[in-house]
């Protein structure tokens, strides 16, 4: 099932020229399963663990951000947007792929 949906997140950023992948996670593998299909845009790794936030960096393409609860909110998703304009992994009016 997680092999299907990274596939499906890869091939909508395709299709939507998006800038970035958002990925909440709690365990690297999410972010090791979206990088093994080699997206053309980064992904940032959202995660409350940083362990989990170190290791994503191994992976291809990867960049992580830690932060205290991954409990759904709007400020939460307006945190990591800010963050990756900060970063500059992104235009601020270009698409986001949001994977949950």
């Amino acid at each position: 099932m997680e092999e299907t949906l990274a596939h499906c997140a890869v091939r909508s950023s395709f299709d939507m020229k998006a800038s970035l992948i958002l990925a909440f996670t709690h365990s690297s593998r999410t972010a090791q399963i979206l990088a093994k299909h080699k997206p053309r845009c980064p992904i940032l790794v959202v995660t409350p663990n940083s362990w989990v936030a170190n290791t994503t960096l191994l992976h291809r393409g990867t960049f992580s951000m830690i932060v205290g609860s991954l409990v759904s909110s709007s400020t939460l998703l307006q945190k990591v947007i800010h963050e990756a304009n900060q970063r500059q992994l992104r235009g601020h009016f270009d698409a986001i792929q949001v994977k949950p």
